[in-house]
């Protein structure tokens, strides 16, 4: 026990200090700092990397900035000393920039540190944050190419700490301290961990306050206070390590964002709920009216309500059709609710895809003198859901007859491709600009301007193959030339 009390005498204190203040002291602190702000840099690093909050983003980039710049000072001082201590290299070759150079840098990290430590309380005045921050940096710029000028000039001072550069240093240092120490105290209730911070920056506060009183007192000669100084930055510095490293594992910031996600998640599912339900309901309303509006349609046809003239029939053949097209854009709006709401979910069965060659699904291309030609293998067998399947075919091949003049073709093929099949449908259509491509699974989207359209169709078949191709993980691949056609194809991973 004696020995370990023997470590804290005055003896023992006053002879460390002694070694900090010496070349082989300088290293071992240079060193220390180095590990400690490579380490903060690491964890600072990687939790920029991993954070989506934006706001904390932006903390942590300060944070990045200020450690990093930290860590290459540190590194600096390291090689200098390195190089005093273990190679014949005199760090008085140095003295007519190093001092004002280490200082600047100094300075520099100091003032980022600063700003990272108190950027919460400029959250919503990020413009008067990085103009004070630009502007503490250019204040230390242009002092430091003064006081370089002047050192290089002089001849009479060879130390610089008697040179009034010196003291110029030491005054920033002060009022860079003394402003942190300020908003500290002005925001305190905004700011996590304010008294560590400000326990700190004030022991940091001792080094420049303790050479301001050697200088004033003893005209810059007590090597006393001179000793004293040296052990306060490293407090200082494992005093704020232990702040970045609590605002790094901040609980309570962390269950805020877990409750606001939470949250969040019972909105969008009450919200989803609600949109399943109004489409249900919606869906259903239009329904029952649109069966009886087509019933009438079907007693106004076969004449039970008197003859119809040429005209009143061209009128009903109008109605009929929209009729038809409402009805088809109900029935897309159930499937892709269903689809997207997750109450549809895959049901996985082998079948051939032969069995999808049924001349129902591409009756009207004989209307339109179209071509189908099919290119698969007599025998395909594939493993998906063979209903959403049917339905990602039906609306290929609908769009591709739809979009093919008269007396063109549609062609429709299958292909192994070791660890996915293709299903392709190409047609000789007029083709899709470059530009329309990306947007052609969009919701209602159309490429054909609302005012001009001359085909029916309720923008969402091509959505609801999409989604369907997503349930299978696969993905769809659009080639189109304008006036030369278009080819659709849909590759399925045969693992699902």
């Amino acid at each position: 026990m004696a020995d370990v009390t023997t470590i804290f005498t005055p003896d023992a204190l006053h002879k460390f200090f002694f070694f900090l203040s010496t070349p082989d002291g300088a290293f071992f602190k240079s060193t220390i700092e180095f590990i400690i702000f490579l380490l903060l840099s690491y964890m600072v690093i990687s939790e920029f990397l991993q954070t989506i909050d934006e706001n904390r983003k932006k903390e942590l980039k300060y944070f990045m900035v200020a450690f990093v710049s930290l860590l290459i000072n540190s590194l600096l001082q390291v090689i200098i000393y390195a190089g005093v201590l273990f190679t014949e290299f005199d760090i008085g070759d140095l003295s007519f920039f190093w001092p004002v150079v280490d200082r600047i840098l100094s300075l520099i990290t100091l003032v980022l540190l600063v700003n990272a430590f108190i950027y919460p309380v400029f959250r919503k005045k990020i413009f008067r944050f990085e103009f004070d921050l630009k502007l503490q940096i250019l204040v230390i710029l242009i002092g430091g190419i003064v006081v370089e000028i002047s050192w290089i000039l002089q001849s009479r001072i060879s130390d610089f700490l008697d040179f009034w550069g010196n003291y110029f240093f030491v005054l920033l240092q002060c009022l860079i301290i003394l402003y942190a120490l300020y908003e500290l105290l002005k925001h305190s209730k905004d700011l996590k961990y304010r008294g560590n911070i400000f326990l700190a920056f004030w022991v940091y506060m001792m080094v420049p306050l303790l050479h301001f009183f050697n200088i004033i007192l003893f005209d810059n000669d007590s090597i006393r206070l001179r000793l004293l100084e040296q052990p306060f930055p490293v407090i200082a510095i494992f005093l704020l390590t232990q702040v970045t490293y609590l605002k790094l594992v901040d609980k309570a910031y962390l269950r805020e964002k877990l409750t606001e996600t939470e949250e969040k998640y019972k909105i969008e599912k009450k919200l989803s709920d609600m949109k399943d339900e109004f489409v249900s309901v919606v869906s259903h309303e239009l329904r029952t009216p649109l069966t009886s509006v087509k019933l009438y349609l079907s007693l106004l046809e076969n004449g039970k309500f008197g003859e119809l003239n040429e005209k009143q029939r061209e009128a009903l053949d109008i109605v009929e059709s929209e009729s038809d097209r409402l009805s088809r854009l109900i029935g897309d709006i159930l499937s892709l609710s269903k689809l997207e709401s997750g109450k549809e979910g895959l049901r996985l069965d082998v079948f051939d895809m032969n069995d999808l060659k049924n001349p129902l699904y591409y009756a009207a291309a004989e209307e339109k003198d179209i071509s189908v030609s099919f290119y698969m293998p007599s025998r395909f067998i594939v493993k998906a859901d063979k209903a959403m399947i049917t339905q990602v075919f039906v609306n290929l091949i609908s769009n591709a007859i739809k979009f093919t003049d008269k007396g063109g073709s549609v062609t429709v093929s299958c292909e192994d491709l070791g660890r996915e099949w293709s299903l392709s449908v190409a047609d000789t259509g007029k083709g899709i600009a470059k530009k329309e491509i990306p947007k052609l699974f969009d919701k209602f989207y159309q490429v054909e301007e609302h005012m001009t359209r001359t085909k029916g169709g309720t923008g969402l078949g091509l959505s609801i193959v999409k989604k369907i191709v997503d349930m299978h993980n696969g993905r769809i691949n659009v080639d189109s030339e304008i006036g030369k056609g278009s080819r659709f194809t849909v590759y399925i991973p045969k693992n699902l």
